[in-house]
């Protein structure tokens, strides 16, 4: 059985937080870019089936689209001084320059979702960085 699972339950791995990536170049999360090469993917025939708990009561995942996960940190960006809105994206850009072009547009997609400006440069100081 493939999982994210190392070393035991909840083991604490030096990892970075940024790429997935472990000691090993071994991506611990799911979803993630590397299933083409051979990094674990779900297998629903070998999933627990769904166990009922009380009459109709079923557990299932709890659904989190609808959750606003952004307006917090844009409203939090947004109160910055420029000096600070510099230094978080220079910060931000010094890990993610080392992701995948994949993994970067991801991440930019989110810090434009909170704000503009926000997204717009972090993806610079990317490039500059890259």
């Amino acid at each position: 059985m493939h999982h994210y699972q190392r070393d035991g339950a909840m083991a604490g791995a030096s990892g970075c937080p940024v790429t997935g990536h472990l000691q090993g170049s071994q991506v611990n999360f799911y979803p993630d870019d590397r299933s083409k090469e051979g990094a674990p993917v779900p297998k629903p025939d070998v999933a627990e089936p769904p166990m009922p708990i009380e009459e109709n009561a079923w557990l299932k995942a709890y659904d989190t689209t609808d959750e606003d996960n952004y307006s917090q940190a844009g409203n939090l960006f947004r109160m910055m001084s420029e000096e600070q809105k510099v230094q978080l994206a220079e910060n931000i850009a010094g890990g993610l320059s080392q992701a995948t072009d994949s993994v970067q547009q991801r991440m930019i997609e989110h810090f434009t979702r909170c704000d503009d400006d926000y997204g717009r440069r972090v993806a610079e100081a990317v490039k500059k960085q890259g």
